[in-house]
């Protein structure tokens, strides 16, 4: 499977992580073995509480969504 990588951005808050962290996390799992990578971000935590909920909540639901077995065919 191809590489894939989600990025949740919330209320227009656009930034691109670090390519450092995310290359070498990526190299790291690929060295395992694990190749098919999505990263789901977090972002606006630090803009207040309902920003943070809100953000949390956001990447909750987009983990759930990548870890619905129920997705995978058999």
């Amino acid at each position: 499977m191809a590489n894939r990588e989600l990025q949740r951005t919330i209320e227009s808050v656009a930034s691109a992580p670090s390519e450092t962290e995310t290359s070498y996390v990526r190299q790291f799992l690929s060295f395992l073995g694990i190749t098919d990578i999505e990263f789901v971000y977090a972002e606006g935590l630090a803009m207040g509480d309902a920003s943070r909920t809100a953000a949390l909540e956001a990447a909750a639901e987009a983990i759930e969504q990548l870890t619905d077995t129920s997705r995978l065919v058999a």
